[in-house]
């Protein structure tokens, strides 16, 4: 739970105390294929299924992550509620700070806006980012390197593959992952599969993929001690409109 609980406690302070978190390994072949079951068995009656649903826990939540590193842009929204110690007497956690991203694009090539909401009200940074330049806008646009405090002390908030992987806990030998059945979409919506991620004390998070074609995420929740937190994903390998870089 302690590990957990830093996981998501970090993610509200990340505009505040610039924390930054490693990266994701060597990108890979996707997966596809179901492994470590009885082919023969194996029954894709609709032929975009992906087959995601036959691998074990672990080999399923590699091939997501393998598969969010080969896309080419991704439009993601996401939540983040801190919350503080219950008072005395009361078991209810209060609200502290919310903090919100959208994001639009690759991690060399995006638009963003993060968003963090306190008691002296909100502060909004706008970045656009194309290879080793960044705009920064606060009150005042600014340009500066990519890799500049400005722009990576929102890490891991401006790389979907960096934050999936740190927030699941890529490559932790103590993580539990566990598949569930697939869930038919509805109209113009695909079949879905739900992987939920954990440790020996408590559960790290819920990750909804896509059962038909590429197994993309569309969407992750977590809750904890620290707080709440609620991410999407959409227009996976859409091209995305991009605002014109200013510098």
């Amino acid at each position: 739970m302690r590990a957990s609980r830093r996981r998501l406690a970090a993610l509200v302070a990340l505009p505040l105390v610039g924390v930054l978190l490693a990266g994701c390994g060597s990108d890979g072949p996707v997966v596809p294929t179901p492994t470590g079951i009885d082919l023969p068995e194996v029954e894709l009656s609709d032929p975009d299924r992906n087959g995601v649903e036959y691998l074990d826990g672990p080999t399923a939540l590699d091939a997501v992550l393998r598969s969010v590193r080969t896309a080419t842009s991704v439009t993601m929204a996401g939540t983040f509620t801190e919350l503080l110690d219950a008072p005395r007497g009361s078991d209810e956690q209060p609200e502290g700070r919310e903090l919100v991203v959208t994001f639009v694009g690759t991690a060399a090539d995006y638009s963003a806006r993060v968003e963090v909401e306190d008691d002296a009200g909100v502060q909004t940074t706008d970045v656009r980012t194309s290879g080793a330049t960044s705009e920064v806008t606060t009150t005042a646009a600014s340009c500066v390197s990519s890799a500049d405090d400005a722009v990576t002390r929102f890490a891991p908030l401006l790389s979907p593959p960096t934050l999936l992987s740190t927030l699941l806990r890529s490559g932790d030998s103590a993580l539990t992952v566990s598949t569930g059945a697939v869930v038919e979409g509805g109209p113009g919506e695909p079949a879905t599969v739900e992987l939920v991620v954990g440790d020996e004390s408590s559960v790290v998070g819920t990750l909804v993929v896509s059962a038909e074609g590429e197994p993309r995420p569309l969407s992750f929740t977590a809750a904890d001690a620290a707080g709440r937190a609620v991410f999407t994903f959409s227009r996976w390998d859409e091209e995305a409109s991009l605002p014109e870089l200013g510098c």
